[in-house]
């Protein structure tokens, strides 16, 4: 999970975590190797499983606009997303 400093820079911005895993790697510069066979991909592909889960895509509208990112989002979270201050500052008031 990286959040790329955001979180320290603007926490009241940060509405979510971001998590990734890496297609390769390069085990001491000895060439590209797929991760596939790393106990580490399996818990990833198992995350985004149940995340998937219990989540589905967030739409949402912000200045007469709807945006569909390439998010998901809980049902509880998508109740709460008009409250995130991120939100909220730049909403239809």
């Amino acid at each position: 999970m990286n959040l790329r400093g955001s979180y320290l820079q603007s926490p009241q911005n940060t509405v979510g975590l971001e998590a990734s895993f890496p297609r390769q790697f390069s085990p001491a510069g000895r060439g590209f190797r797929p991760t596939e066979g790393l106990p580490g991909h399996r818990d990833f592909l198992l995350l985004k499983e149940r995340v998937g889960a219990v989540s589905r895509g967030l739409r949402f509208d912000l200045l007469g606009h709807t945006y569909r990112p390439a998010v998901k989002i809980s049902d509880d979270a998508q109740t709460d997303f008009p409250r995130f201050y991120a939100v909220a500052q730049f909403s239809d008031k």
